[in-house]
């Protein structure tokens, strides 16, 4: 029996992290390692027995040396950044030094421990700026107006590098907005803030009048694209991920809004770093593997039934 491929995720005990470790662990297929701050639990008490556990700063090259030195490693998936897109702004030196030139030094680790393969969770909300047309295609002008965009813009790009030079292969994803199981944060991701202050009888806050327009995703869908590629070895390729349509902030609140007729809602002024009409063309994605999709109703009713067996103690 062929030894299993060992795939170190960088970032493992996050959002979109637990997810893949979900994925990958389920396979069978994989030894997996999680690289992750001091400060992160496991969602799942799971991941942490099924998954070698490394605990240290990604921004300390030593931290992350040890566990190329004590593993080898076939496969990196990088999924850390430090800034999110609303704040990578207030301090651009912060989100450069932390995140571009970190994920450098991790790239030179990979050279130096001959480490061939890196998947990297790019952004497709931030790397395209202010779209021309729609849907946005992979080759269309990347004008980022946010520094957490051009940032990872710029990894983008010494990625490619690094291949040139090295012949260090990437798979590089651009997600849309994902959504759903094991989601925490209260400053990013719309669907699941709004139905976590929803079930908190909390007002929802909406910035500008609700007609700004993305892709949403829901986010086991992006793992098992994200699993079936590099099962696939699509190395190589900048993918856009995400459900390929279009929906407004109004739209969601409608379909919650049948669940929650009595739900509050407070708008407020438009801020000017979100563009207006963002849906990814994922034609791409769909002819690298072919993955059923959730559509966003029926997303958004099983987050919502994750939410509650998560407050149970059931999730």
């Amino acid at each position: 029996m062929a030894e299993k491929a060992t795939i170190l995720i960088i970032g493992g005990f996050g959002f979109i992290g637990s997810n893949l470790l979900d994925r990958f662990l389920a396979s069978g297929k994989y030894r997996v390692i999680v690289f992750e701050f001091m400060n992160v639990v496991p969602k799942r008490k799971s991941h942490a027995e099924d998954a070698k556990v490394y605990y240290g700063d990604f921004n300390n090259a030593n931290d992350l040396e040890q566990v190329f030195s004590e593993n080898r490693v076939d496969i990196v998936m990088h999924l850390i950044s430090t800034t999110v897109p609303a704040s990578s702004n207030a301090n651009i030196v912060f989100d450069i030094q932390t995140n571009l030139v970190d994920t450098v030094r991790l790239l030179e680790l990979m050279k130096q421990y001959k480490v061939g393969k890196l998947a990297y969770l790019s952004s497709g909300g931030t790397v395209y700026g202010e779209p021309k047309t729609l849907p946005i295609k992979e080759d269309d002008p990347t004008d980022p107006i946010c520094s957490y965009g051009i940032t990872k813009l710029a990894i983008e790009k010494y990625l490619h590098l690094f291949r040139y030079l090295y012949g260090i292969q990437y798979l590089i994803l651009r997600p849309s907005n994902p959504y759903g199981p094991y989601h925490t944060s209260t400053k990013q991701g719309l669907i699941n803030v709004m139905l976590r202050k929803i079930m908190a009888r909390e007002p929802i806050t909406i910035w500008g009048d609700g007609h700004i327009v993305r892709d949403y995703m829901y986010v086991s869908d992006l793992a098992e694209a994200t699993y079936r590629m590099i099962e696939g070895e699509r190395w190589g390729n900048i993918v856009n991920v995400g459900l390929g349509k279009g929906y407004s902030i109004r739209d969601l609140l409608a379909i919650m809004k049948q669940s929650f007729p009595a739900m509050e809602v407070i708008y407020q002024p438009s801020r000017s770093f979100d563009i207006e009409n963002l849906v990814l063309d994922t034609s791409r994605m769909n002819s690298l593997c072919d993955v059923p999709l959730t559509g966003v109703e029926e997303g958004i009713h099983k987050t919502l039934d994750w939410i509650i067996a998560e407050s149970k103690g059931k999730a």
